[in-house]
């Protein structure tokens, strides 16, 4: 079809009856054409977009265009990102942020004056110290932030690295005694909060996943304060070829308990970008009927659960435990801050009755046997917070997170209810991209374990990949199971006396998990007897 193109309407038009080409015939004429073509084609550089050769005219320069093959995540809260689930950029002081090039003086001033006031933290209010009042001391100097059109037309990263900082400080304030932080940090606080769609409370975002920062071993430079200068490989760099060392930027107590506690959250969702890329692997596999592809993303989603459940292992062998009772319960007052209450002032009149209800079921199994133990606090730490990794996975697969009703009974029936609880109330807290990130998952059908009896349904699939599937995908509730009994080994370090309580609620847990494996092998054997008939 090429030969015929190039004979009728270049030849012909041409009167080129003898076309020279290598050799002069009409062939050699039709292959030095596609020679020409193929060397006139555009290649891709590293540096950008560039012509390999044009005949007859010296080369082209570079036209410094971006390599088509990165894509780089632009959403702060992305959870395809470098970072995985953490936020996009780490928790700098405003002189060395980016986002506080374009601010007014007095707004970036302002600014590093809630950086200093955060600087106080552990001092100040581990001991129940005079923060409150240094906080209210500098109502002054934080003037400019109680403009609400100020706040609302900074950028993205801007309002989050506040937020951020100001829960930590409103936290501090409430830590120590007081209802509520001072108005020149409350007020601005909300009007932020509301532009990031989330509730003015310290949660697992602001603990964890915004509340980071990296630095390169052989230097204390930050790793991304510079992220927009990109390096060419080859430079010689050395700390290019390093690993950043991550660490926790606010605290409140400054003991190395807290630190460990936050440090290994941060690690988890950092690797957490292996979970995020195995999932969409099995949704691309799904959509074009792979079994390879989703076991390739079930097998990922398997080595990554065990990867972390040997993490845990290391570090509960190597760390002590006596002190880790005392820290959490000294932890307390500033995380579980109105824990139980209303946490939003954008919630429906449906979903507020919903809370109070709850409310009035923990409490009352808070009265009937565990007087003032923190059953919300332990359960916050068991579900991992407000944080979309766990629900994400389970979600995937396809199964309950916390299966255990109310009606079973017993300390466990009980407990499943806050932690049922203490799991709506962490969508509230969730960024807006997880959440809409965990909704998707969540949609009719679109689990893997839909996907698997759909494969079981289809007369062309053969006996080997239903067998690949199900070993699969009973490979990846196991891994998950081995890690959901990490997180109740981290709650019998941290509240002994809820062992009991725990244990039955992960033995419920193991039960459903059995119930949950695939059979799909004996499902198509039954089938197979069933048609003999």
């Amino acid at each position: 079809q090429h030969w015929q193109y190039v004979k009728n309407f270049i030849m012909k038009p041409g009167n080129i009856s003898h076309a020279i080409g290598s050799g002069g015939t009409s062939f050699d004429y039709l292959q030095q054409h596609i020679t020409d073509t193929e060397k006139a084609r555009l290649t891709e550089r590293h540096d950008g977009m560039v012509r390999v050769v044009t005949p007859g005219v010296p080369m082209w320069a570079s036209t410094k265009m971006p390599t088509i093959t990165n894509h780089p995540s632009l959403e702060y809260w992305s959870v395809d990102g470098k970072r995985g689930l953490l936020a996009r950029e780490p928790l700098v002081s405003p002189k060395k942020a980016s986002w506080a090039v374009g601010l007014p003086a007095p707004m970036v001033q302002a600014c590093e004056e809630v950086w200093g006031l955060a600087l106080k933290l552990p001092a100040l209010c581990a001991a129940d110290g005079p923060y409150y009042e240094l906080v209210e001391s500098s109502k002054d100097k934080l003037a400019p932030l109680q403009e609400d059109r100020a706040l609302i037309s900074m950028s993205e990263v801007a309002r989050e690295h506040l937020m951020t900082t100001m829960c930590h400080i409103a936290a501090g304030c409430i830590g120590t005694g007081r209802k509520r932080a001072p108005p020149c940090i409350d007020k601005p606080l909300r009007v932020i909060a509301r532009s990031v769609g989330r509730p003015p409370r310290l949660d697992f975002t602001e603990i964890v996943l915004s509340n980071w920062d990296a630095t390169y071993p052989s230097g204390g430079r930050s790793v991304f304060e510079d992220e927009e200068v990109e390096k060419t490989p080859g430079t010689g760099d050395v700390d290019t070829q390093q690993s950043p060392q991550m660490h926790v930027v606010w605290r409140f107590l400054g003991t190395p308990d807290e630190e460990w506690y936050r440090a290994i959250h941060i690690v988890m969702h950092d690797e957490a970008r292996d979970v995020v890329s195995a999932i969409r692997v099995g949704h691309v596999s799904m959509r074009d009927h792979s079994d390879a592809g989703a076991v390739n993303s079930l097998e990922g989603i398997s080595n990554w659960l065990n990867k972390f459940c040997d993490y845990f292992d290391e570090h509960f062998e190597v760390k002590d435990s006596r002190t880790e009772a005392v820290m959490i319960r000294r932890l307390e007052p500033f995380i579980a801050q109105g824990r139980g209450d209303d946490l939003s002032e954008e919630r429906s009149p449906k979903s507020k009755r919903k809370a109070s209800k709850q409310n009035d079921v923990s409490t009352g199994w808070g009265r009937a046997g565990y007087g003032q133990e923190p059953v919300e606090m332990a359960a916050w730490v068991y579900c991992c917070g407000s944080s979309v990794l766990l629900p994400s996975i389970h979600a995937f697969l396809g199964v309950e997170q916390c299966p255990m009703r109310a009606h079973t009974g017993g300390e466990g029936g009980r407990l499943a209810q806050v932690v049922r609880r203490t799991l709506d109330e962490g969508r509230v807290f969730m960024p807006r991209s997880h959440l809409a990130f965990l909704e998707s998952l969540e949609k009719p059908g679109v689990s893997i374990r839909q996907y698997c009896f759909r494969r079981f349904g289809a007369k062309l699939v053969s006996v080997e990949a239903l067998h690949d599937l199900e070993v699969a995908y009973n490979d990846a509730l196991n891994a998950l199971g081995r890690y959901v009994s990490r997180r109740v080994h981290l709650i019998s370090r941290f509240f002994p006396n809820f062992n009991s309580s725990f244990g039955a609620l992960h033995a419920e847990y193991e039960a459903h998990m059995r119930v949950e494996r695939l059979q799909l092998l004996k499902m198509r054997q039954r089938v197979s007897r069933g048609l003999e008939r």
